[in-house]
């Protein structure tokens, strides 16, 4: 992973299966990510999201760090040669 801070805006629940709100709010409760609801967007909304994620960025930074996702590929392919072998 890139250990980027990002905004994530899913789309609406009425706009796709609801697995984007799904995958954001897993992000956002590990502290990766900061969420914005695609029904509250605004010009407002956006922009102090972006200064505050700016804000916070080290320590959206230092939680990826942290995590023990952060190799994911590695850890997918493990999983898939385990399965493999039994």
């Amino acid at each position: 992973a890139l250990h980027k801070p990002n905004i994530l805006i899913p789309l609406s629940a009425a706009a796709s299966r609801g697995d984007q709100i799904l995958n954001a709010k897993s992000f956002e409760k590990q502290g990766f990510s900061c969420v914005l609801e695609e029904e509250n967007l605004s010009d407002d909304s956006l922009f102090q999201a972006i200064t505050q994620t700016y804000h916070d960025r080290q320590t959206y930074i230092s939680r990826m760090e942290q995590s023990e996702l952060h190799n994911a590929v590695d850890t997918i392919v493990d999983m898939i040669e385990s399965l493999a072998s039994n």
